[in-house]
């Protein structure tokens, strides 16, 4: 709490008074890695670290070498690193990070993506593909645990936290200096044994296998130390595993979808007992009726020029075939109708809509929308293709 304090006060001033940054410099990135605040936080850091260095130089200028801190610290280098690794290979692998693409996603034509939106669907779109990506850190992470294969470990982050960064750079992704971070830790590691790799990949030459020091002399400490290395990770592994497994039943791929889930046409609006035509430019009639999340269903109008969907908060009675509908936006705009079901896609729709602007009742008639109609969703995977199928 007192680290989160110093830098609550120190980034904002420093900003604003070093840097001559004007306006307010927010210390909430609302999930985003590359704000301002976070860039003079690095440059903070980088100036501290110099300042220190230079400092611990001069008073220490007579040491030959810092062995035993390099050693240690490569070895909080790689935790550290196995841990990032570790975050985001399981919600890749689990599935989390990178959800398959949502209905609305399905709707929205493609120019309208951010391109962080476009780099989300693509990677969620693969549950093989995410799979193998979060697989990738995951076995980072592994191989990092242990000094023998640290190299290897570094090697494999390095490759993959190298690809995350350049994804990062391509389609303005904010975890840029996140990804940058990691992708040092593993070449710091890698550079480690830099003169071994070098015989091996360039020069052509034999080298001798790493002689491998143990922490510390006595056996003792070295069985108490792999006993805390054991609960240390194995309590990081569960918590992590754990934790993305109760998300995914919440909100993941294994999250219970709502009662009347899916992609509606509305084929007749009836509002105050008169019959309103598909027009365009109409800023009343519904177009479209989406369920996509528990609690939540959206409408698109026929005018979709100002806002692609209007939400609203779910009441949802399966029971009673009651439905209320609350918008995010206004408390007083408050739709209530009651729904049956004509056949297996057809729904009727009754009641009132309430808001400021008065009373009205309406006659709705729609219908569901087979999902498998879009070709992202038909097409899967084949072996065979004796043609290209680019569309």
């Amino acid at each position: 709490m007192i680290q989160e304090y110093t830098w609550n006060k120190l980034v904002p001033w420093f900003g604003n008074t070093i840097l001559g940054i004007e306006g307010e410099i927010s210390m909430n990135g609302r999930g985003s890695g590359d704000t301002t605040a976070d860039y003079i936080q690095v440059l903070i850091m980088i100036l501290i670290s110099l300042l220190a260095a230079l400092i611990w130089t001069i008073l220490d200028r007579k040491r030959p070498s810092y062995n035993k801190l390099m050693k240690w610290g490569v070895i909080y280098v790689r935790y550290v690193l196995a841990y990032f690794m570790f975050v985001y290979g399981f919600v890749k692998v689990i599935k989390l990070q990178f959800s398959s693409p949502t209905l609305f996603r399905l709707l929205e034509p493609l120019g309208d993506f951010s391109p962080m939106g476009l780099a989300w669907t693509y990677m969620g779109y693969s549950d093989t593909y995410t799979f193998f990506a979060g697989a990738c850190e995951v076995l980072a992470g592994l191989l990092l645990l242990f000094r023998r294969t640290q190299i290897l470990g570094g090697l494999v982050a390095m490759g993959t936290m190298f690809n995350i960064f350049m994804m990062n750079m391509s389609y303005d992704i904010p975890v840029k200096l996140l990804s940058f971070h990691l992708f040092a830790f593993s070449v710091l590691i890698v550079c480690t044994d830099y003169k071994r790799l070098l015989n091996v990949f360039l020069l052509n030459k034999a080298t001798e296998a790493r002689k491998e020091e143990k922490l510390f002399k006595k056996a003792r400490n070295n069985k108490i130390a792999l006993g805390v290395k054991v609960l240390f990770v194995g309590y990081i592994l569960f918590s992590l595993i754990s934790s993305d497994i109760e998300s995914m039943y919440q909100y993941g791929t294994k999250a219970p979808k709502p009662a009347l889930y899916g992609i509606y046409d509305v084929e007749e609006f009836i509002i105050n007992k008169d019959t309103l035509p598909p027009l365009m430019t109409d800023t009343i009639r519904w177009r479209k009726v989406v369920l996509n999340y528990e609690g939540s269903i959206s409408i698109k109008k026929m005018d979709d020029s100002k806002r692609r969907y209007y939400g609203y908060r779910l009441s949802l009675d399966t029971t009673k075939h009651k439905m209320k509908l609350t918008s995010y936006r206004d408390s007083t705009d408050i739709i209530d109708l009651n729904y049956r079901k004509t056949d297996s896609i057809n729904y009727v729709l009754n009641g009132i809509m309430s808001n400021s602007s008065g009373i009205d009742t309406l006659e709705i008639r729609m219908k569901r929308f087979d999902e498998k109609q879009f070709r992202l969703l038909s097409r899967g995977f084949n072996w065979i293709n004796e043609t290209p199928y680019n569309r």
